[in-house]
């Protein structure tokens, strides 16, 4: 009797002590949602005095692997890596964090997939060190960007990638800063903001995107650029208001392809009515074009 009184005892313990392992998983908070149903593999916060954030495609000769570009920003790290299920994409979980990015004044810092990352042996064991992250190289996604929430500024690395045993990860390092990333550059020097109204007028646009093209070509070697799209009309449904921001973005694209801009190194992330309502105080349709280094 006594050992089996014993034996439940130490079988609750137990399970007490795997119940605190898995609240110890979840309890790190982070500024965006994680694609919906994943499950948390692994967690962790701590404040980094020098983080090193990569900003460009990985090289390596040998065992020396490199950034292309990179620098060092202090705050504390927030570092939490998803399982998602396996009906999904990478592609698809990037897409999930990029809307959330979007609306919360975001500047985007690098971004690259594919080949075009570097491989995904160096990403996985050399920069997060966490070796479930290794796997197919074309099948990953990378993304840093600076952004705010809820008055907060963050930078933001997210990771996605699928393994060669056919599972999906999400891994997300969320760095909170003492002030906004690049806090002595304007909002001109970020993105540059059309209100629906001046997307049809061919003149009011030249006069305001000519010069910005310009600044691009000068300050970028291999411009990527990203058109934001949102609409938020009252009169609209959301989905006919997500179907607007989309075609505002493909009226955006044309205009860009011809200003010989080429077709490749543009990309539109339709937000829609699916931003927070200080987005919209200004305006109700916009679009917001980014610029940022490819590779």
């Amino acid at each position: 009797m006594a050992a089996t009184m014993g034996m439940k005892t130490l079988m609750l313990v137990l399970v007490g002590l795997l119940s605190m392992a898995a609240n110890a998983v979840e309890a790190v908070q982070v500024p965006l949602q994680p694609f919906p149903l994943s499950k948390v593999v692994e967690s962790r916060q701590q404040d980094i005095p020098e983080y090193r954030l990569i900003t460009g495609p990985l090289s390596s000769i040998g065992a020396i692997v490199r950034a292309e570009q990179e620098e060092i920003v202090k705050g504390k790290v927030s570092v939490v890596t998803y399982e998602v299920p396996r009906v999904h994409t990478p592609r698809e979980v990037m897409e999930h964090y990029l809307s959330q990015i979007a609306e919360n004044n975001a500047r985007i810092l690098f971004r690259c997939e594919g080949r075009d990352c570097g491989r995904s042996n160096d990403w996985a064991n050399e920069i997060f060190e966490e070796r479930i992250l290794y796997g197919h190289d074309r099948y990953q996604y990378y993304t840093v960007a600076s952004f705010t929430k809820g008055g907060v500024p963050y930078v933001g690395v997210i990771y996605t990638i699928r393994r060669g045993n056919q599972r999906i990860y999400a891994h997300t390092e969320f760095i909170e800063l003492s002030e906004p990333y690049g806090a002595k550059k304007s909002d001109s020097d970020r993105y540059l903001m059309i209100p629906a109204s001046e997307i049809s007028e061919t003149r009011t646009l030249n006069e305001k995107l000519n010069p910005w093209l310009e600044k691009v070509k000068a300050e970028f070697k291999k411009p990527q650029i990203v058109i934001v799209t949102y609409s938020k009309q009252a009169s609209a449904s959301e989905l006919e208001n997500l179907e607007e921001a989309k075609n505002q973005g493909r009226i955006m694209q044309l205009y860009l392809a011809r200003q010989a801009v080429p077709e490749s190194s543009i990309e539109v992330i339709a937000v829609g009515p699916f931003a927070s309502e200080s987005v919209f105080s200004e305006h109700k349709v916009f679009v917001r074009i980014y610029a940022v280094e490819a590779k």
